[in-house]
């Protein structure tokens, strides 16, 4: 049997959004056959007049920032002192998707790596832009309510949900445990939660188990 090579027919196509190569941005494609002895069926079309290129790039282009500054902390209690703070800031594609606050650089390399590892295989696919600006209006979980996403603060890498009927989320058990009736969070907050999209409280895929359910 002859070996088939190429992306072959292109009614068998498979989108697989897009990748960036340098500045420029092309479309992804699975294609008919491999180009490689790995089985790579990924090419990247950049011409409409030419064949796909094989495409054994990086999917999503991955850089980190950090930036630290010092500063003064007044207080009362404790005295005052002088304290670094950093933010290493994650971009996917040029775009910056998810801030780590830090005081010690040692343990924002450890926490940045892990949270690259994470989004990588994320629910969600945050670091997809196209699948990304999807989750808007999706329904979720949060805890054991039905929650649905109404906007993105992407840079952050955070998300605001509310409730079907726009009733606040349930207090957070440290509230409900050091207060009679559970108000030390602010209703308004509980009403357009933010939260980061990392949130292990968040279900990512809410089925309907009843008729009715909103």
């Amino acid at each position: 049997m002859t070996e088939q090579w190429g992306a072959g027919n292109k009614d068998k196509w498979i989108k697989c959004g897009n990748v960036y190569v340098g500045k420029r941005e092309y479309p992804l494609i699975l294609g008919e056959f491999p180009h490689s002895k790995s089985d790579n069926r990924f090419y990247a079309v950049t011409s409409e007049d030419s064949e796909p290129v094989g495409f054994s790039g990086e999917h999503n282009l991955i850089d980190v920032t950090f930036n630290v500054q010092n500063y003064y902390k007044d207080s009362y209690l404790s005295g005052d002192e002088i304290r670094s703070i950093g933010t290493a800031t994650i971009y996917s594609d040029h775009i910056p998707v998810y801030e780590v606050t830090y005081r010690k650089l040692d343990w924002a390399l450890i926490q940045v790596s892990h949270t690259i590892a994470t989004l990588q295989e994320h629910s969600s696919n945050w670091l997809n832009k196209t699948e990304r600006d999807k989750l808007v209006g999706r329904k979720i979980y949060y805890g054991r309510t039905s929650a649905i996403i109404t906007s993105l603060i992407v840079e952050q890498g955070c998300i605001m949900i509310k409730t079907p009927n726009s009733e606040p989320f349930p207090p957070a058990i440290f509230d409900v445990d050091s207060s009679e009736d559970g108000s030390n969070w602010d209703e308004e907050d509980r009403v357009n939660l933010k939260t980061s999209v990392l949130d292990s409280s968040i279900w990512w895929f809410r089925r309907k188990l009843q008729e009715g359910e909103i």
